[in-house]
Formats: C-alpha cells, structure tokens, sequence
C-alpha cells in the first residue's frame, strides 16, 4: 500500500479595498496598485476667452418714412396721434356744418354710410397698430421702392373710397337704406375675418414682403384653405364699403386694390417657396390664394 501526502497553500483571505489618496490598494490573493487618476494642474492664467453671443435681431418698429427720413417711436405715435384727431375734428366739423344746414334727422338718414364705413377703418387701423407690436424681427425684406408702390396704390384705394372724381360720381347700386346696411355688415364681418386671420399668423406678420427671423408656415384657421385671408378680409372689406357709398369711384377704388395685392401675392409666394420648398408647393397644391375657388 503506497500513502501520498498532498499539501496544499492555504489562500489567503480577500480583503476589502482599502482606500487611499491616490487610489485603491485591492487584495486578492495578490497585492496591486491601481493608477491614480490624473491630477488636474490648476493654471494661473485665464481661459481663453470665447466668440461673444450673437446679438439678437432687432426688432421692427413702426415707422413714418418721408423721402430721406425716417420717424419712430415716441414721434411717430405722436404723428399718428396728431393725424387721428384731426380726421376726427375735421368728420365732427363737418357733421356739424351738416347738421346746421339740414337737421340731424336728414343728414345722417343720407350720410350715415359714410361715417360708419370711416369710422370702421379708423378701428381696424388701431387694433392693426396695437397688433404689429407682436411682429418678429426681419430675417430679409422686399426693398423700399417696392414697399413704397404698394403703399402708394393702397393709401390712394382708400381715398378714392370716399373722395368722387369727375365722371365716376353716378352709383352702382339703388340708394337704399337696405343696401347701405348690407354693405356695412360686409364691413364689418370681414372686419372679423382679419382679425380671426391676424390672431392665427402671430409673430410671422408683416406690413411688407418679408421672412421672419425662425419663420413659421401656418397652415390654422383660415389659412387651412386660404393662403392669403387678410388679403381676404380686405377685399371684403372694400366692397363692403364700396356697397354702402354705392358711386362708381369706391368701385374703382376695390379694383386699384386687387391690383396692388395681386402684386404683392406674387412677390409673397415666390419668397416662401424659396423659404420653404417642397412644403409650400404641397401647400399651394392644397389651398387658395385669396378667393376660392376662383384666385
């Protein structure tokens, strides 16, 4: 019988890690060091300095622009101030001097039109001026003479509305009190209709052929089927108003302003198709310009 003895080292225990300044002294049977992590030198002199913030766009403002110069803020809402109340003196002179010479009962059964028609437009240009404080800053801009032409044919529309020229005096429609109310309620209800439009467009309007800075193609409301409704509203807002005068010159006066929009619609599209593609095209392919489903 052969007897073997067989010795085996006894391993040695594990022990936790022992922590350190520099590290971790870890057993397992053997002793080893782990790195330490990198120590970090702290320099002396300053960080480099980086590019500045990018200023942000700064924001349009109103403005009264004649020839070479150029009028804002306080002063240019001191102008329009001033321009106001002095429409307004000069409609309560006249409705005066009316008054003296017909009686209040027959001037305003002939007038009233007018001045309710007035007096419409007088609101839309204040809620539109308190509305444009909302415009977002200009990222590019049809240039100055266009902008000019445009305002040149609106302002003009919009005083030939009211103002008679030799041979354009006659009416269109029976001088009726119907036709006068139905054209004051046109009036008004494309009144609406912009501001319903204006609400939906937000900080992506303005005054002038432009892309926004972050523009955005809004596709809600109105602009779900129209592509252009406050230009809408304000051929509504015209023939209402043109219905109500009912002389051929406020006829005349809608058809300057169709073609000043029409203009302006073409320089509109072809800016936002540059802007936004292939989704401006779909959306085109799926909306109206101004009038379905004629334009």
């Amino acid at each position: 019988m052969r007897l073997g003895l067989t010795w085996r080292r006894p391993a040695l225990p594990k022990r936790p890690d022992v922590a350190s300044g520099f590290g971790c002294l870890t057993y397992s049977g053997r002793q080893r060091l782990r790195s330490p992590p990198p120590i970090h030198h702290m320099s002396d002199a300053p960080p480099a300095p980086g590019p500045p913030p990018a200023a942000p766009p700064a924001r349009r403002e109103a403005a009264l622009v004649i020839g070479s110069m150029r009028i804002t803020g306080w002063r240019f809402h001191v102008i329009q101030a001033v321009v106001f109340g002095a429409v307004g003196a000069l409609v309560a002179t006249r409705l005066a001097q009316a008054a003296q010479k017909q009686g209040w009962s027959q001037m305003l059964g002939h007038a009233w039109p007018l001045y309710v028609s007035a007096s419409l437009w007088i609101a839309f240009s204040l809620y539109w001026g308190a509305a444009a404080r909302t415009e977002s800053s200009v990222r590019s801009a049809e240039s100055r003479g266009s902008r000019s032409f445009h305002l040149l044919l609106l302002n003009g529309s919009m005083l030939l509305i009211y103002i008679s020229l030799p041979g354009l005096g006659g009416r269109f429609v029976p001088d009726t009190p119907l036709v006068h109310a139905i054209g004051i309620a046109i009036q008004a209800t494309f009144f609406l209709f912009a501001a319903w439009a204006r609400r939906h467009l937000g900080r992506n309007w303005s005054g002038d052929v432009t892309v926004k800075v972050d523009h955005e193609l809004v596709r809600t409301g109105p602009y779900r089927r129209i592509r252009h409704p406050i230009y809408t509203a304000m051929f509504g807002m015209y023939a209402g108003a043109a219905i109500a005068i009912g002389e051929w010159h406020s006829l005349v006066a809608l058809g300057i302003l169709m073609l000043a929009y029409a203009r302006k619609i073409g320089l509109e599209e072809t800016a936002l198709g540059t802007e936004f593609g292939s989704t401006y095209a779909d959306y085109r392919r799926h909306s109206w310009a101004v009038i379905p489903p004629i334009w």
